[in-house]
């Protein structure tokens, strides 16, 4: 039957889980599971390790809790008792605390006991956070809570996961493995996602986007017909996607085995590469004479290298003999020519690599201008000489061991634009360089800035389409600090050399190298050259170094650089790196920087104005655009209806409402502090009711979901030159998870007259005459579609009531697209009667800035004429032009009337 269950000692059975008196019995703690976060048909959901601060049993610390059942005595037979290591970085938390609950309610763990697992496997900033919370078994719910609070931020983890996707290569289609690997990605984050609940991740269009432009062309293809059978295509569809992508391409891909070197550790299995190597050496290979007959005189025991024939032919003739008969052109026998060591000719300074009777003094190229690095395998061309392969810098091989150079990801941003990419701190370089492509990516824009560089051996290279940008650049954290990067040069082609880098390698390998964040990374090329100029992004704030022959590790203002010499893994195949040494030089030009400013700012004053507008072709997003207000826009009576300028096609906007509700409830207290400033916003906002420009939504209207349902923060902005005047701006760049309503939108193109030629316009004649127009973003209606998108909540007169959920029915302040559109729609309208009032279309097209009118004409009858007429074609647009000042009484008593 069943054994008594008791506490004296001389049972067997019983395991109490302390040796302090008076037990209390107690049921085991339920086993909680991280699943997904699913939501019923209630709203309930499962929960998760993310959002459960109590998700571990709570115990009456210092006094047993319960005798072990014997499932929990069988499990601790077969679950380990020690965690996994946490050294605080957030994508160890979500196994640490799944290892640390389950363990904990499976095997039946006392607070005793977990307080000592917790001492072995909490490691640096960790165990720095709760080192003195570890002392006592009632401080453990205390530890745990914390180490959530500052570790197991799901928003913390979520972004470390998608700057790691962000690091990893861009997947191409000759190589599956990086197309698996960025599938795993993007597929361990999206289920991160969900199982923190953040579901506004989902639909965060601008990371799918980014996510699908590292595709490769054919599958992103592909991802756009899947796109075309989804209602709304969102994280976890893509994510569901590619994980078909992914299994259909492991199928056709052989995994990588791992293979044990003689000291026991692991390593890849050796691949032979096919590596163009660089030497710069002087030395010499005799021929080995073989036993089969001469390929030139057919005599047995004779080798070209010494056969009479041979050394009589022409430099032309021998190279034919060599091609044909498929001799080596280093030894000049008949084998494969990579079983000779290359060795170059050094005749007259040649650095070709082939035999001294192949070198044709004659017809040898004189050396470019470029800097040259000779290949010890080119082929010979087609008059016998060797062609020479030019590239950007001088390459020297390193035999036994690889030196790694200074590389460190970086986010640049520029316009608006951050891209992901890697850069070369280089103490060799006088100046900071950009390669075009990354430039012509962000979109930067700089002033033309000829160069040339120079390398060593007084080798030149020109540069005439150099322009020199300003840039920002921050490490890849998502704290990291941004920092101006000044004066960086745009290259034609940097072609900085490869690299790679594995800190887990190197931490095993190197203890002084443990404990450092250090990002891995593989065959990744620089596409920025930090120079000298720009040196503080690489003083070294803190340092990691070992014995000397072994790698550092420094901690810059762009997180931590791992460099130095270290001995490969295997010593079968070596690596070739390159340093390249950038300065720039004058080349005999005279060039005085000062003196140049000075004469461009002379120019650029003396031709304002007066030179014509250079013509500008349309960027993609200003076609997009243009495209979108000509079929948006219409009249509609006697205004003009248009849309806002969507980026995407497919835009989905997480739910703000809660950010819209705290900043409605501060606008409510600032105005609870400030009576008069109330009494203004409240006149201003029943002004903006009683002309339609806002509107109260129906419980209908309120209820109902759209894809594109925004709220928009709403503040007031008071001008101290118009005292008592209030304008409410209706804040359309509020940010949530990373979104706001303006990142979503087109700025549109620049449609504004120029402004000095409009100045300079205005003192050509006598008669001058000025005008604005009267609100005229609010004149343009916004389509019933888009105005979801312009939702508040406003309290009226009771600042203590609920708020209602009001619509802006026009075009707002605040959204980034409006004033492109309001010009556009300006000018749309005036073009309507560009036959009928030709002069009145020109003033309104040309003579305005922005809603404001500045004309001059020779008469007062012209002026009058003019006015009349611009006043009657902005009516017709709905738009109303007033405050008239001019230098006639008469017009100003004219427009008056």
């Amino acid at each position: 039957g069943n054994r008594h269950v008791t506490t004296t000692t001389h049972h067997a059975t019983p395991i109490m889980m302390s040796q302090t008196p008076a037990p209390t019995y107690m049921q085991p703690p339920p086993v909680t599971q991280a699943y997904p976060r699913i939501s019923g048909a209630n709203g309930s959901h499962q929960p998760t390790y993310f959002e459960n601060p109590t998700a571990h049993a709570t115990y009456q610390h210092g006094w047993p809790q319960t005798l072990l059942n014997q499932s929990q005595i069988s499990a601790r037979q077969a679950v380990p008792k020690d965690l996994p290591p946490f050294s605080g970085q957030a994508e160890e938390w979500p196994i640490f605390i799944a290892s640390y609950e389950n363990s904990t309610a499976i095997c039946g763990y006392s607070a005793e006991e977990n307080l000592l697992r917790l001492q072995k496997a909490l490691k640096g900033k960790a165990l720095e956070a709760v080192r003195y919370r570890l002392l006592h078994p009632a401080n453990l719910e205390g530890a745990i809570a914390t180490l959530r609070t500052l570790f197991g931020r799901p928003e913390v983890i979520v972004h470390n996961m998608i700057a790691k996707i962000r690091r990893l290569p861009r997947p191409t289609e000759q190589r599956f493995e990086t197309l698996i690997d960025f599938g795993v990605a993007v597929q361990n984050m999206c289920a991160t996602i969900g199982a923190a609940g953040l579901d506004d991740y989902m639909c965060n269009v601008a990371l799918l986007q980014e996510l699908v432009d590292k595709l490769p062309p054919t599958i992103k293809l592909k991802w756009a017909f899947h796109k075309q059978s989804l209602p709304r295509a969102t994280l976890t569809d893509f994510g569901i996607w590619l994980e078909i992508v992914v299994s259909a391409v492991s199928a056709v891909t052989l995994p990588t085995s791992e293979v044990n070197d003689d000291d026991g550790r692991q390593r890849q299995p050796t691949r032979q590469r096919t590596a163009k190597h660089f030497v710069y050496t002087h030395t010499s290979q005799e021929p080995t004479p073989t036993s089969s007959e001469c390929v030139v005189c057919k005599d047995a025991g004779c080798v070209p290298p010494v056969c009479k024939r041979f050394r009589e032919m022409s430099v032309n003739e021998r190279w034919t003999v060599v091609k044909s008969h498929q001799l080596c052109k280093i030894c000049l026998m008949q084998h494969a020519g990579r079983q000779c060591s290359p060795v170059r000719c050094g005749i007259d300074g040649c650095t070709f690599a082939h035999h001294r009777y192949l070198h044709d003094t004659k017809k040898q190229r004189p050396a470019t201008k470029t800097c040259n690095v000779h290949q010890l395998d080119d082929e010979p061309g087609e008059d016998g000489n060797l062609e020479s392969t030019t590239a950007v810098c001088h390459v020297h091989q390193i035999d036994d061991q690889q030196v790694l150079l200074r590389y460190v990801p970086v986010v640049v941003t520029a316009n608006g634009k951050s891209i992901e990419t890697y850069a070369f701190l280089d103490d060799g370089s006088s100046a900071t360089f950009i390669d075009k492509s990354l430039a012509a990516e962000l979109g930067a824009k700089g002033k033309p800035r000829p160069m040339c560089l120079k390398w060593t051996d007084d080798r030149n290279r020109e540069e005439p389409d150099a322009e020199e940008l300003t840039l920002h650049i921050s490490g890849v954290e998502p704290t990291a600090r941004q920092y101006v990067l000044r004066k960086v040069y745009t290259l034609s082609q940097l072609e900085l050399p490869p690299q790679s880098v594995s800190s887990v390698e190197l931490a095993k390998r190197y203890k002084h190298l443990q404990g450092h964040t250090i990002v891995s990374y593989k065959d990744v090329r620089p596409r920025l050259l930090i120079g000298m100029d720009n040196c503080y992004l690489g003083h070294p704030l803190d340092c990691a170094e070992g014995r000397v022959g072994e790698p550092a590790a420094f901690k810059t203002r762009l997180g931590w650089i791992i460099h130095g010499p270290y001995s490969p893994m295997s010593n079968k195949h070596r690596f070739v790196t390159a340093h390249h040494a950038l300065h720039v030089c004058e080349c005999e030009k005279e060039n005085d920087e000062a003196i140049t400013e000075t004469i461009d700012r002379y120019m650029a004053i003396e031709s304002l104005g007066v030179s014509p507008k250079p013509g500008t072709t349309l960027s993609r997003d200003e076609e997009r655009a243009i495209t979108l207000l000509t079929r948006e826009t219409r009249l509609v009576g006697n205004h003009y209806e248009t849309g806002l300028l969507w980026r995407f096609d497919d835009v989905r906007l997480p739910c703000n409402r809660v950010m819209a509700l705290r900043r409605d409830a501060c606008l409510r207290r600032k105005m609870s502090k400030d009576p008069t400033l109330a009494a203004s916003i409240r006149a201003t906002m029943r002004g903006y009711e009683a002309k339609g420009y806002i509107r109260r939504l129906t419980k209908e209207e309120v209820n109902a979901k759209g894809p594109r349902d925004w709220y928009l923060p709403i503040f007031p902005v008071v001008n101290p030159n118009k005292p008592g005047k209030v304008r409410m701006v209706f804040d359309a760049a509020a940010e949530v998870n990373g979104v706001s309503l303006n990142k979503c939108l087109l700025t549109g193109p620049d449609q504004l007259s120029s402004l000095p030629t409009v100045l300079h316009r205005f003192r050509e004649h006598s008669i001058a005459v000025v005008g604005d127009i009267r609100e005229m973003f609010f004149q343009v209606k916004m389509k019933a579609e888009d105005q979801r998108s312009q939702m508040f909540y406003w309290s009226g007169e009771d600042t203590n009531a609920a708020p209602d959920v009001y619509a802006l029915t026009v075009m707002t302040f605040g959204a980034a697209c409006s004033p492109s559109a309001a010009q556009y729609v300006k000018n749309t309208n005036a073009d309507r009667f560009v036959e009928l009032y030709p002069k009145a279309v020109n003033c309104i097209k040309e003579l305005h800035y922005v809603d404001d009118m500045l004309a001059r004409v020779d008469t007062e009858k012209e002026a009058i004429k003019l006015c009349d007429e611009v006043k009657y074609i902005h009516a017709q647009g709905g738009f109303e032009i007033t405050n008239w000042l001019s230098n006639s009484d008469r017009v100003i008593s004219h427009l008056q009337e």
